[in-house]
């Protein structure tokens, strides 16, 4: 099965085996979201093997447009840009590879953060948390429950509102 994929020249094979031209798909990466080949299988990736480019196939089927809670002003588009100087608006890393843009607004995320539940349940904690970006004051200042450092007005953070409970993005996401 054959993919023309916009964000790559040549056709893009499936395959599900676990190589990739006699290399074992651990030792391979995907080209959207950077982590090995093998994460996803059994569901298979494609590939260009000529120019060692592959995709999970999650990745590969991604939409082009979505609209998500973290930026509800506009629709966000799938961009696929190497060595990019754009930082993800929800973690804030370095977006490389496949991300969301909002080119009105100047807001980017990852497509791996950009399907993050908005609330969700927490370990560490006995109510559900709910995901703000760029919070309301009353919330931005507040001090984390994990790191102990405070939460900012332009910081992404969880917060409880039952209890008082925030929490920065990253600091959920490492404990998970």
């Amino acid at each position: 099965m054959e993919l023309q994929h916009f964000s790559h020249n040549h056709p893009l094979i499936f395959n599900n085996d676990m190589q990739t031209n006699n290399h074992s798909i651990d030792e391979t990466c995907c080209s959207a979201c950077g982590e090995n080949l093998s994460s996803t299988s059994p569901a298979g990736h494609y590939g260009c093997v000529e120019c060692k480019y592959f995709l999970h196939k999650t990745c590969a089927e991604l939409p082009n447009e979505i609209n998500r809670f973290l930026h509800p002003q506009h629709p966000l588009t799938l961009i696929a840009e190497f060595n990019s100087y754009n930082y993800c608006n929800a973690c804030t890393d370095l977006s490389d590879g496949f991300f969301y843009d909002c080119v009105k607004c100047n807001f980017c995320i990852h497509s791996t953060c950009s399907s993050l539940p908005r609330v969700r349940k927490f370990e560490c904690h006995q109510h559900p948390i709910t995901l703000h970006i760029n919070p309301a004051e009353e919330l931005s200042i507040r001090i984390c429950q994990i790191c102990n450092i405070k939460t900012t007005p332009s910081c992404v953070a969880y917060y409880c509102t039952d209890c008082n409970f925030a929490a920065h993005f990253l600091c959920v996401h490492e404990e998970i």
